[in-house]
């Protein structure tokens, strides 16, 4: 009978328990279970989060590129803000201060992985002090807060990147070169944006409406996954990291340029080359006004029609570069130095063509050079992410912030300084400054990238994720 009641008992919990299998459960294992997700396709809502991780970057990339020194003119009737002042606080120290920045903060982003709640905090934080910029009623009104915004700016790049690895590595993309090209559109839809706002209104409802869309931006990131803080003895806590493990990741950067001679190539290459596109990006134009009767409406139409035409590429060589490096299984530093000697052969017949031809040839020089530069700068992270151990690939780009963002901001002000100074009078100033500018940093930016190339190793991450295509 004891038998008989116990297989019973026994049978009456089997079927209670195929009823509900989490109802005689152990406590607490109903705090693991979870429903199966109904909504969008996993490639759906992978495309929605590029998509929010694209305008975000742009918001981003927007504040950094505020058009200070297009709107000198207004700037200098209402504050008293010059245009040379302009350019060096909005470029130069700006750019700078923000490099300087981004060792702490790629030291961070090594330690807590991708945080969508930083990210949502630093770009609030950006709007706000954007918004009190707008409110400048002096040069220092307007030089404090916008040093400032380099500072919550400086975590944007640092914690992107690592969001996207963490996605290739889980095997949920296809390549991190495409998702990689398509976040370089940021740059130039946040120039399209900022001529937009610079269009329709002052500068003080151009910086009044960046703060509102950053605003409204910065919630739908705390939707976002989160990944796994990095070190190993990091679950014990949650939040920001101990100081000691902070201090002992930015003592960690002397180490990585010590122990990664590609990278210190690399850094010293792009430095170089970013240089050069950028005293010529902004020489050209006053070339244009000053030698070719051009007014500045025509070129500021010119390059609006480059944004429009020539961004697409810098998603055309990213996933170019996914297949360079499947096919081959060689570093993706060998397609920019590629892009690099291209710049360089570009370069020669810079003085030829703009002391020879009317203001439509040099116009056609000019949009060579930004196809140049578009697909150089699409491949900037790709490669440092090639050269960069990941457990160190936020430094890496704080480095790259510093280094090659810092040393770029210097072209045009340099550019300037060196065109007033009617140096090399054989040639006009501004043919002068393209030959200085253009084809000698490009020429040194060239010797530092190919030992580079020779010293780089394959994407592990590439490898990877084609081996298990296979």
């Amino acid at each position: 009978m004891g038998c008989a009641a116990s297989s019973a008992q026994e049978g009456a919990l089997n079927a209670e328990a195929m009823r509900d299998p989490l109802a005689k459960s152990e406590p607490g294992l109903d705090s693991y279970y979870s429903p199966p997700r109904v909504g969008p396709s996993p490639c759906l809502r992978a495309f929605s989060i590029t998509t929010l991780l694209l305008i975000v970057s742009m918001l981003f990339d927007a504040t950094q590129k505020l058009p200070l020194d297009r709107l000198g003119a207004q700037l200098h009737q209402d504050i008293g803000c010059d245009v040379t002042c302009a350019r060096l606080l909005g470029e130069a120290g700006y750019l700078l201060t923000m490099g300087v920045a981004a060792l702490l903060a790629g030291a961070f982003a090594d330690l807590v992985g991708h945080r969508p709640r930083t990210l949502a905090i630093a770009l609030t934080l950006c709007a706000v002090l954007v918004g009190v910029t707008s409110a400048a009623g002096s040069v220092g009104a307007l030089v404090v807060p916008r040093l400032l915004t380099a500072l919550p700016n400086s975590l944007a790049v640092p914690l992107l990147f690592p969001f996207l690895l963490d996605k290739a590595k889980s095997g949920s993309t296809q390549g991190i070169g495409t998702l990689v090209g398509v976040l370089c559109l940021a740059p130039h839809l946040a120039s399209g944006f900022l001529a937009f706002l610079s269009w329709v209104g002052t500068w003080r409802t151009a910086f009044a409406t960046l703060t509102v869309t950053s605003l409204a931006f910065s919630f739908p990131l705390l939707a976002l996954p989160e990944s796994p803080p990095r070190p190993p003895h990091a679950e014990a806590w949650c939040g920001p990291p101990p100081a000691a493990d902070l201090a002992a990741a930015c003592r960690g950067i002397r180490a990585l340029l010590s122990h990664s001679p590609s990278l210190r190539l690399l850094l010293c290459a792009q430095s170089l080359l970013r240089l050069a596109t950028s005293a010529c990006a902004h020489g050209l134009p006053a070339l244009l006004v000053h030698e070719r009767a051009a007014s500045w409406a025509q070129v500021d139409a010119a390059e609006n029609a480059l944004c429009g035409t020539t961004f697409p590429l810098v998603v055309v060589v990213g996933a170019l570069s996914d297949v360079f490096v499947r096919r081959t299984g060689a570093s993706r530093i060998w397609l920019w130095v590629g892009f690099v000697a291209a710049t360089f052969i570009f370069f020669f017949p810079a003085v030829y063509v703009t002391s020879s031809v009317d203001s439509a040839g040099a116009n056609v020089f000019m949009i060579l050079l930004y196809i140049l530069s578009s697909c150089t700068d699409s491949l900037k992270y790709l490669t440092l992410i090639d050269a960069t151990p990941p457990q160190a690939l936020g430094r890496a780009l704080g480095l790259q912030m510093l280094i090659v963002d810092g040393v770029g901001s210097l072209g045009a002000p340099l550019f300037d300084a060196f065109a007033q100074g009617k140096v090399l009078n054989q040639y006009s100033p501004y043919q002068a400054s393209v030959v200085f500018f253009g084809v000698l940093p490009t020429l040194l930016a060239l010797a530092a990238a190919v030992p580079a190339a020779l010293s780089a190793t394959p994407s592990r991450l590439e490898l990877d994720l084609h081996l298990r295509a296979k």
